[in-house]
């Protein structure tokens, strides 16, 4: 067998011909390494859709009713942020409803979001 060296540690080994790591510690360190550049981004989208649920859900509870219009810019002052959303829809008559998990939301041209919770 032909002597390689680790991916990770760059040390000697002896194994398989696929063989990559020394040990499993090596292996597992690589693998997590570079999943977590990937991880890290899901991570930071995925609080920023968590914060956007909160305040919907926050919003909701106080006005208690199925839907709600509200001023854009104060959701933004609350701190929501629209670039993401969970989903999409785009109808024909040219609406287009965005989705933040259970919650979702269409822009008026004066400046309004009518937001409402989906039913379960």
């Amino acid at each position: 067998m032909e002597q390689k060296k680790c991916l990770l540690c760059d040390k000697p080994f002896r194994g398989r011909s696929d063989k990559k790591f020394c040990d499993d510690y090596c292996r597992n360190a690589y693998n997590n390494s570079r999943k977590m550049i990937n991880s890290n981004e899901v991570r930071k989208v995925n609080n920023v859709l968590a914060k956007n649920r909160k305040i919907l859900e926050s919003l909701s509870c106080e006005l208690s009713s199925k839907y709600f219009k509200i001023k854009k810019e104060s959701l933004v002052d609350m701190g929501y942020v629209f670039k993401y959303q969970t989903q999409q829809k785009k109808y024909k008559s040219g609406i287009s409803i965005q989705f933040c998990y259970d919650y979702y939301y269409f822009e008026l041209n004066n400046g309004w979001v009518v937001m409402a919770k989906t039913m379960d």
